[in-house]
């Protein structure tokens, strides 16, 4: 995953997060990789904290650098090498709004609703609603954006061969449920 300004250094070219925040390059080989879960509530949600990744391709895309401001770090090798992070201080800007609704003469307005956790989404909707919306919570304007508007992960393992991740489940739904 690299960005607009992708460097010799950091490999696939494109994507959405700048090199700046996150390098990985395809120089992992194949075999097993101990690693410790370094997140608490991951830790919690699986039962353990340590275990075994089969990268059983021939390489994968290791993460060489990475942003620790920018990135939490949620699984890693022995020697501190990231092999699944996440962050929730993307902002993308430039995005279209897209109405809510199918008025074809109704006038929008963007509201932020703030969901259980304290995950905020900026919503365009019928501006007839809005009154009922602030009722329960929501206020008129985009949400900041800068924090608590949902995670991106980035991971080194793809699958569960034969390492012992035990129910691989249990981690997706961690992470839809942290999204």
């Amino acid at each position: 995953m690299g960005g607009t300004n992708n460097t010799t250094s950091c490999a696939p070219a494109g994507g959405f997060v700048p090199d700046a925040k996150l390098c990985s390059t395809n120089t992992g080989s194949s075999g097993i990789v101990p690693a410790t879960v370094s997140n608490a509530g991951l830790a919690t949600a699986l039962g353990f904290n340590t275990l075994n990744i089969d990268f059983d391709l021939g390489a994968w895309q290791r993460i060489i650098n990475y942003d620790p401001a920018y990135w939490e770090v949620l699984v890693e090798t022995p020697a501190n090498e990231a092999l699944m992070i996440r962050t929730n201080h993307f902002a993308a800007t430039g995005i279209p709004t897209t109405p809510i609704g199918n008025a074809p003469n109704t006038a929008f307005t963007t509201v932020c609703i703030t969901l259980p956790g304290n995950i905020q989404i900026s919503l365009s909707v019928p501006t007839v609603a809005v009154p009922y919306l602030v009722a329960l919570g929501a206020t008129v304007g985009p949400c900041s954006g800068s924090a608590n508007s949902g995670y991106i992960y980035y991971t080194s393992f793809h699958n569960h061969a034969t390492g012992n991740i035990g129910n691989a489940g249990v981690i997706l739904q961690y992470v839809i449920l942290n999204l």
